[in-house]
């Protein structure tokens, strides 16, 4: 059973139990800046991992022009 005290949550199982439903209910009750937050560190974290710097990730893109859209 998943119960949630303030603002930690917790599910009483035996470590065979799989903890899908856990997880689930967790991340579904997070609002969107959590969940954006916890993937960016994944991403980070991955990175040092590979020997990177995680100052130097950054989105890549390429902007040819700004102006308005033509119609």
């Amino acid at each position: 059973m998943i119960q949630r005290q303030g603002e930690w949550w917790y599910q009483g199982s035996s470590i065979s139990e799989g903890t899908e439903d856990f997880d689930l209910a967790f991340w579904q009750a997070q609002p969107a800046e959590a969940i954006f937050a916890a993937a960016w560190e994944l991403v980070e974290t991955a990175c040092v991992i590979k020997g990177g710097d995680p100052a130097e990730l950054r989105l890549q893109r390429t902007v040819g022009a700004f102006g308005p859209i033509p119609s």
